[in-house]
């Protein structure tokens, strides 16, 4: 059933409720912000894309003051998953509920792989790979999601909500293992007030690289805007001041 195992503020925000029906809902039983469903999704993952900002701000800022803990890396993973980028004042919420969160790296899960629905990209060393069939290819630092693995243990991604193929799993790691939250938020190319607060409240992640070499300034995708850029760059500069170019 749809609502199997789902209390009903997960049904709430699936069905995309309002600001003020979430509210009442939310009032009634506040821990459930920070409750996670049998697939381990919180309310505030469960917003289809169109949903308010509102009501995710909403959302995401309820599940912080009942758990505060990972709640940023949820956030970038949520908006990597269904492409819906959060508000500066979801950003800031997460960011001032755990000042430390910015500077610690994201931890892959003892046992991780790659199954669908699980963000990716390439592992580290590769700069770009082909798909086995079809003309799609997967570029360092691009985030995809698996929607399918085959019976040979191969993995359909897609980007952005555009197909890109299938690729081994060898050739993957989790999207954001050994990142750190300014990476992420450059990846996915949250605009400049939010990549601001994250760059904030950890400025040498600025002038820190990935495994890959990369730094945050390296990560947007084309399209980004200028400003968010620029801010990047100069935070690296001032961060390191040297080996930029």
């Amino acid at each position: 059933h749809g609502l199997d195992g789902w209390l009903p503020l997960h049904a709430a925000a699936a069905l995309a409720l309002d600001k003020a029906a979430l509210l009442l809902v939310l009032e009634a039983h506040s821990a459930v912000a920070a409750t996670a469903d049998a697939d381990g999704k919180y309310a505030f993952q469960l917003l289809p894309s169109g949903a308010s900002d509102d009501a995710a701000t909403l959302l995401v800022t309820a599940c912080i003051a009942a758990s505060g803990e990972g709640v940023l890396w949820r956030l970038l993973g949520h908006a990597a998953a269904t492409g819906v980028k959060p508000s500066a004042e979801a950003v800031r919420a997460a960011v001032e509920a755990d000042p430390g969160a910015a500077a610690r790296p994201f931890a892959m899960p003892a046992g991780w792989k790659p199954v669908e629905g699980a963000l990716v990209r390439l592992r580290p060393g590769l700069g770009k790979k082909e798909a086995k069939y079809g003309d799609g290819v997967l570029r360092a630092g691009e985030l995809a999601t698996v929607t399918e693995v085959d019976r040979d243990g191969d993995l359909y991604l897609k980007r952005n909500g555009e197909e890109r193929g299938y690729f081994k799993a060898a050739d993957l790691a989790h999207g954001f293992d050994g990142w750190l939250p300014l990476h992420a938020a450059a990846a996915l190319a949250l605009d400049k007030e939010a990549l601001l607060l994250v760059l904030e409240a950890h400025t040498a992640a600025a002038a820190a690289t990935d495994a890959g070499g990369q730094y945050p300034f390296e990560l947007p995708p084309s399209g980004a805007s200028d400003d968010a850029a620029t801010l990047l760059v100069t935070a690296c500069i001032a961060a390191s001041g040297e080996g930029v170019l």
